[in-house]
């Protein structure tokens, strides 16, 4: 009789072992990550500076019914699902990504942009 639960624990086991490192290495983690980004989104105020999953920057101004209002330029305010803001911006990395943002705004105005520019003097 002991050989025959030792034959099923045996078996089973290996299963047991691959449900624990699937929990610990893919569920626990991204529990934590959702729990954390709703957080954030929870304590989101107005005037936060905000980026969304699809790069856009802005300044948070409200949430209602699921739905978050972001201004991203002087009079042009956006509605964004809540969930897709990624991140707060804060200080200087807040500085670095509005700059980098204006200064792709500015390469793109200029008519050519930089990879155009550089395929076309790379080929001469």
């Amino acid at each position: 009789m002991n050989e025959g639960i030792i034959e099923i624990i045996a078996r089973v086991a290996p299963f047991l072992m691959i449900g624990a490192v699937f929990y610990f290495l893919i569920f626990l983690p991204q529990q934590k990550k959702m729990k954390k980004h709703k957080e954030m989104n929870e304590s989101l105020k107005k005037g936060d500076k905000v980026v969304t999953n699809s790069g856009i920057v802005g300044i948070f101004e409200k949430a209602a019914d699921g739905y978050a209002s972001i201004t991203v330029a002087e009079g042009v305010v956006i509605q964004v699902v809540n969930s897709s803001i990624a991140d707060v911006l804060k200080g200087d990395k807040a500085a670095e990504k509005v700059a980098k943002f204006k200064q792709q705004n500015e390469d793109s105005d200029s008519g050519v942009s930089k990879k155009t520019a550089t395929k076309k003097a790379s080929k001469k």
